[in-house]
């Protein structure tokens, strides 16, 4: 079947008809053409992307007064 008789066969349809073919015809393509979900980056990529220290801390003091913040709210509980 060319797609010149699909044609001609549409034009028989009403309106209506004609709509749900393209709607249908539609919904195919998109998931045949959708694009694949993009996918989040490797943790290795962003290796170095931050400078150091992140945030002007260094990780072992942030580390360190997180404990002792946390040691201080747990003695007042």
């Amino acid at each position: 079947m060319t797609l010149e008789t699909i044609l001609q066969q549409a034009e028989q349809l009403s309106a209506d008809e004609q709509l749900q073919l393209l709607v249908r015809l539609a919904e195919r393509l998109r998931w045949h053409y959708a694009p694949a979900a993009p996918q989040p980056p490797a943790w290795d990529a962003l290796c170095g992307l931050a400078s150091y220290p992140f945030l002007g801390e260094d990780a072992q003091v942030w580390v360190s007064r997180s404990r002792q913040e946390s040691e201080h709210r747990g003695g007042q509980a």
